[in-house]
């Protein structure tokens, strides 16, 4: 009886003072985002007018674009949390490289040209993640709605001539063009620890634009991208 009552003693300062050493973390996180994408331009003319039925519609030449910003994310289980934030990123399109004809040739005269248009938003994405846990990482899946903001827009015409090119710019947003968007995103993607409180995360993603971004009623103007979310995500002690 003694011997187990020195045993308790001895055993019981031990494993308390092992159970206060869990580092126990904050439902919230802060990250920062980077993505890289390609993205790719539909023009849909309407039906409504006479003029139209006869429009193909136009599929632009794809364009790299991306987008960079901070995120929040609020854990809810452990396998499901929620998040949000603050991205500033580039989409757009580009016209397909075209042969300029002359009818007299001289040196002087550009070959061909094409035109790329660059678009800035600010977004506000919603996400769901719901994870998979496995013995050193963890997958998961992920989607949501964003609504974006127009900044401002870059038009970029290239002139090629035989030994070189020429590069005009304009930064003036035409009337044609809305200021708001509505698109929803989902991605699958794993998460890599690096520290106990710091992991990364590599997520590929696919992201459709429902909202037309021309406020013509009868021309529908919309994008959708395919890329690679990679971001840095901090967890704070409580």
């Amino acid at each position: 009886m003694s011997k187990s009552f020195l045993y308790l003693l001895v055993c019981t300062p031990l494993f308390v003072f092992s159970q206060s050493d869990i580092t126990r973390y904050k439902k919230f996180s802060l990250g920062i985002n980077m993505e890289v994408n390609f993205v790719k331009s539909f023009l849909r003319h309407g039906r409504t007018l006479n003029h139209a039925h006869n429009l193909p519609d136009i599929t632009g030449v794809g364009k790299i674009g991306g987008a960079l910003g901070l995120n929040l994310n609020y854990t809810l289980t452990s396998n499901l949390s929620i998040g949000t934030g603050l991205l500033f990123s580039d989409r757009g399109y580009a016209t397909r490289l075209t042969d300029l004809k002359w009818s007299s040739l001289d040196d002087t005269y550009p070959t061909q040209s094409k035109t790329v248009f660059n678009y800035y938003f600010v977004e506000f994405p919603l996400r769901l993640k719901y994870q998979f846990h496995t013995s050193k990482c963890s997958w998961y899946v992920t989607g949501g709605p964003s609504v974006g903001h127009l900044i401002f827009s870059k038009t970029s015409v290239f002139t090629y001539y035989r030994n070189t090119y020429e590069k005009a710019v304009s930064k003036k947003l035409g009337d044609g063009y809305t200021s708001h968007f509505f698109s929803f995103h989902i991605g699958i993607g794993i998460d890599v620890p690096v520290s106990d409180n710091l992991s990364l995360h590599f997520e590929p993603l696919y992201r459709q634009v429902f909202t037309s971004l021309s406020h013509h009623s009868d021309i529908k103007r919309q994008f959708r991208s395919i890329g690679l979310n990679t971001h840095l995500s901090l967890r704070f002690k409580k």
